[in-house]
């Protein structure tokens, strides 16, 4: 008889990892004096990645984690069980949900205290995600009609620095709001949210071998 040695990988931090170097690149492009079409077009893929990644992360995590259990990245001596076979065979039905709200029924589930939905964390988090979604399904509205929603009036009041290319009038989205300082914002949003749920739920975060490349 012989033993076979198996292994997963988790694309929770490689997504991190990755929005962390598509907003260094953003950040790179406005550092410099002189620019033209082709490198406004790379930097606002970088962002559009950053966020894309950003939110990709919160979903893949809590994928892994209904799937594999809470601690499911520390290995079988971290991981919980118990919890695994409880969440795994409600996979379907929790991945029906919106993001936050998957993290919110697995606490909910496993009797833990909840998130607060007032907290500053969880409602950057809504924000980032429904960018992301404004992103992939994108509508090319006028100005003035797009300004109105709401969506858009929340990301205003973060206050990010516009790219350093864009002048005069423009419109905010997706001119404005598609800066390196938006595409920072988006993972360590991400961060943020995994390292308060990690609390919530009493494991390490996924995240904690790679802090100093998140620095």
């Amino acid at each position: 008889m012989r033993a076979i040695l198996t292994s997963r990988y988790s694309f929770t931090a490689q997504y991190v990892l990755g929005a962390k170097y598509f907003a260094d690149q953003a950040g790179a492009i406005e550092a410099v004096s002189e620019f033209n079409p082709a490198t406004q077009m790379q930097h606002r893929a970088y962002v559009a990645a950053a966020v894309q990644q950003s939110t990709a992360a919160l979903e893949s995590e809590a994928s892994q984690i209904v799937a594999y259990g809470p601690g499911q990245h520390l290995g079988s001596d971290g991981t919980d069980i118990e919890a695994q076979k409880f969440l795994s065979p409600l996979a379907d039905e929790i991945d029906k949900n919106p993001v936050v709200r998957r993290y919110e029924m697995i606490l909910h589930l496993l009797g833990k205290e909840p998130m607060d939905r007032g907290q500053a964390t969880h409602e950057q988090t809504t924000l980032l995600i429904r960018l992301r979604n404004a992103l992939v399904h994108y509508e090319s509205l006028p100005g003035p009609e797009m300004d109105r929603q709401k969506l858009y009036q929340s990301l205003k009041n973060l206050r990010h620095k516009k790219p350093s290319f864009i002048k005069g009038n423009h419109n905010f989205f997706p001119h404005e709001c598609l800066s390196a300082d938006c595409a920072e914002w988006a993972w360590r949003t991400a961060v943020a949210f995994l390292d308060e749920f990690s609390k919530k739920l009493g494991k390490s975060c996924v995240l904690d071998g790679y802090r100093d490349r998140l620095q």
